[in-house]
């Protein structure tokens, strides 16, 4: 079952393009199988339950990026599959990830971005989400979900339908989005003398787990 939804058009502010070249459109997060994003590069990427993911470039691509869960040993590998040629074992999480992208309508400002075609690529590291936690992380917390993507943005969403976004773990400012969309730029070193004062000690939280994942 489909547990929440966000979504907010940022496409056309510029005040955000200046802190993170990539970030989270829309999201939906599914009890069973995890996280399932749109990325305003036009790629979907989903985030499963036991840690592996897996990324569609766009809407007309006939095959997809798999990562493995991240081990100590060997960290997380990645490998490209076609439509045609799916492994057994990733079948089920496939369909579960076309399943769910039908639930996204693809704003124009993403769309103007995607090719005409599927493209003809090898394996991509580009634009994917490297962590992710949701409610169930904290259930103390007012945070319903923090995605961590691979161009070291953190994207923020917080269960009062506000957003934050801001680049690293250990970010000097960041961006806030209130529950209409409107930007505000903040130094987080003052958050605990503005109205976000009551957010600073999960995102502090939050951006502990991240560094502790990123870690293992």
């Amino acid at each position: 079952s489909v547990l929440d939804v966000i979504h907010y058009d940022f496409c056309t502010r510029q005040e955000l393009r200046e802190l993170s070249d990539v970030w989270i459109h829309k999201w939906i997060l599914h009890e069973k199988y995890g996280a399932f994003c749109l990325l305003s590069d036009s790629s979907f990427v989903a985030c499963f339950r036991d840690s592996t993911k897996m990324r569609m470039a766009n809407p007309h691509d006939r095959s997809f990026d798999y990562w493995t869960a991240t081990s100590k040993a060997t960290g997380a590998s990645c490998s490209r599959h076609s439509f045609d040629n799916v492994p057994h074992e990733l079948l089920k999480k496939l369909r579960s990830m076309q399943k769910a992208r039908k639930n996204f309508v693809y704003p124009r400002c993403i769309k103007s971005q995607m090719p005409l075609e599927p493209e003809n690529r090898g394996v991509t590291h580009d634009h994917f989400v490297c962590d992710f936690l949701d409610h169930r992380w904290n259930i103390e917390s007012d945070l319903v979900a923090v995605f961590h993507l691979s161009n070291s943005s953190v994207h923020v969403f917080f269960d009062d339908c506000t957003e934050m976004i801001f680049k690293g773990l250990q970010p000097e400012q960041l961006i806030h989005a209130d529950e209409s969309g409107n930007l505000r730029r903040y130094t987080v070193s003052d958050m605990q003398y503005t109205e976000l004062s009551s957010k600073k000690a999960g995102l502090d939280a939050a951006l502990i787990q991240l560094g502790l994942n990123a870690r293992q």
